[in-house]
């Protein structure tokens, strides 16, 4: 009943809404009568895409879709965080939101040089040669980081973020190689601990890496051992 109040409001048809949406014609009809149905998540944001006019109708028919998100207001606002992340310091911290580095005090970017910049954490891992200057474990982290990236490209249906990171990286030999081994990572250590060569104190250190889920991200703690 939702998705036709939208439909009706943009005043187009079942036909025209199911082209535009790239998505059936019948299944548009099962929706707007109610029928029950394991409705992938790309079919919802198509649709989601082209009625919804703002964050709080996108919410509201991915919890009709059986997909409930967070509560708008329980989504921390990245400058909120960034105030976190140098209350803490000088513990090195930053804030990842699908894989890309959204916030970071300075003790992490002095930690991880160029990785705050970055397009995201795997570009920075397989393009830029500082992330093997600084972590002298890059082997095992970049195959912990292929495989991360192959589950969530999975749970994503093979949309978002993570399909874009592979389709970036997928012509690049390294990348490759370890994308065709086939490893999967379907979860990071909650905690770990790895060594990290610090180029502004010029010596290696041992952290303890702690990835603390938020609504939208997760904090990345680097507590010295």
């Amino acid at each position: 009943m939702y998705v036709k109040r939208l439909r009706s409001r943009r005043g187009w048809t079942q036909r025209r809404m199911a082209q535009i949406a790239c998505v059936g014609l019948s299944t548009v009809q099962r929706i707007e009568q109610g029928a029950d149905a394991d409705y992938q998540e790309n079919i919802v944001e198509n649709l989601a895409n082209i009625l919804c006019d703002n964050d709080h109708e996108r919410a509201y028919m991915s919890a009709l879709a059986g997909n409930p998100t967070a509560a708008l207001a329980d989504v921390a606002a990245v400058g909120d965080i960034a105030s976190l992340l140098e209350y803490v310091s000088p513990v090195p911290a930053a804030y990842l939101v699908n894989w890309k580095i959204a916030a970071a005090n300075e003790q992490y970017r002095e930690l991880m040089p160029g990785l705050s910049v970055a397009d995201s954490l795997p570009h920075w891992m397989f393009l830029d040669g500082r992330s093997k200057l600084v972590m002298p474990d890059w082997q095992k982290l970049a195959a912990d980081t292929v495989g991360s990236l192959r589950y969530s490209l999975v749970t994503a249906d093979g949309h978002g973020a993570a399909a874009d990171i592979v389709g970036d990286l997928i012509p690049r030999p390294e990348f490759r190689r370890i994308w065709e081994s086939w490893i999967v990572h379907a979860q990071r250590p909650a905690s770990a601990t790895r060594r990290i060569w610090s180029p502004s104190m010029e010596q290696m250190v041992t952290l303890r890496e702690a990835l603390i889920p938020t609504a939208s991200g997760l904090l990345v703690v680097d507590f010295p051992t």
